[in-house]
């Protein structure tokens, strides 16, 4: 049996000085739920994620550490995003199409051009 590594607690990470901010959101589009954008990222092998990060607010990003972190964007407690339902949603999905353009997910949005 192998041994189990003592527990090391992980330092706590300001979020950058550079990451985006999402400050105000209108939504005048129906979006769908975190859960369905994380789920439809997942099946086109984009990696993306939400953390609580108290008393700072939310942290969204897409992409990951082996293949690199391509954006992330936070939610600050007392920004008007904080309680529009559908903004982190509505960030990642904007994000995956605009970085990700010929994924799957992405081409699912695409409009057909006019002949």
């Amino acid at each position: 049996m192998d041994e189990v590594p003592a527990f090391k607690p992980f330092d706590t990470v300001p979020f950058p000085a550079d990451e985006a901010r999402i400050v105000r959101r209108a939504i005048d589009c129906q979006v769908p739920s975190l859960e369905t954008v994380i789920k439809d990222l997942y099946d086109s092998e984009i990696t993306a994620g939400v953390q609580s990060y108290h008393p700072n607010g939310l942290r969204v990003w897409i992409g990951d550490q082996l293949n690199g972190l391509a954006a992330s964007a936070h939610i600050a407690a007392e920004d008007a995003g904080w309680l529009i339902d559908g903004t982190a949603a509505m960030w990642l999905h904007e994000a995956a199409v605009r970085l990700y353009p010929t994924s799957e997910y992405a081409q699912r949005f695409v409009v057909p051009a006019q002949t």
